[in-house]
């Protein structure tokens, strides 16, 4: 079994974790207001799902009996006020509908899926954070905290974080003829390379040149000059093969 992955401290709002492999994920960490308006969209869908759900009891209770619907209807709000976002945390990968809007993610702060006791835990203490009105004390723990957490997610160990975009892979312009490098490249190298290609309308021209010139020993197998020389290869291991 291999270790648990290992939290960074944070900087400003960004947030790391390495794994056991050494590889370091960063994520940004979710301040009060995006928060506060995912809560915000929870609490309209509660309020809704509730109103309609004792709109559908009371017709019930002509046939099954009012003391019963009024019981049923107690029991359903416990569930939908406790439950409501341990559902969501746990089984729609840490997201409310609220936090989805918003891009916002519960996880562990070691970078893995909130589980089941954790998002049990960090909801049961929604109350003290409510207090000691309108989250009081958790709006006051998210603002003392460096990963903006609130006493729930202190207490169990969780983080909001908004959720990592897919980056569109990068495709070499159709100016550039892919080349092959003249031998085998780390798996470091190669993406510096690739970098290098991608910020070829950004670094400037001579800037670039500069920089292709320290790599003589890659660069001095072409003719081109040495920052068009590396723009091919980028170009042929960012997948452009010709």
């Amino acid at each position: 079994m291999s270790a648990p992955s290992k939290p960074i401290q944070a900087t400003d709002s960004s947030y790391a974790v390495e794994t056991p492999e050494g590889v370091r994920i960063h994520f940004e960490c979710a301040g009060p207001f995006p928060r506060m308006a995912a809560t915000m969209i929870d609490f309209l869908i509660q309020g809704l799902i509730m109103i309609v759900f004792s709109m559908g009891i009371g017709f019930l209770g002509a046939v099954i009996g009012f003391s019963v619907a009024q019981g049923l209807q107690a029991i359903f709000v416990f569930l939908m006020m406790w439950f409501y976002y341990v559902f969501f945390e746990v089984y729609r990968n840490g997201q409310t509908p609220g936090k989805k809007v918003f891009h916002l993610q519960v996880m562990d702060v070691r970078g893995t899926p909130i589980t089941l006791a954790k998002s049990i835990l960090r909801n049961l203490l929604r109350i003290a954070d409510f207090l000691p009105f309108v989250y009081g004390f958790g709006l006051l723990s998210i603002l003392n905290t460096s990963r903006f957490q609130r006493l729930g997610d202190l207490v169990a160990g969780t983080i909001v974080v908004y959720v990592p975009q897919a980056q569109t892979p990068f495709k070499a312009p159709q100016s550039i003829t892919p080349r092959q490098p003249p031998f085998p490249l780390t798996l470091e190298e190669q993406r510096a390379i690739i970098a290098f290609t991608e910020r070829q309308n950004v670094i400037p021209g001579g800037l670039s040149e500069e920089l292709a010139a320290h790599l003589k020993e890659l660069t001095k197998h072409n003719q081109a000059s040495a920052s068009e020389t590396l723009y091919a290869y980028g170009a042929w291991l960012a997948g452009g093969r010709p």
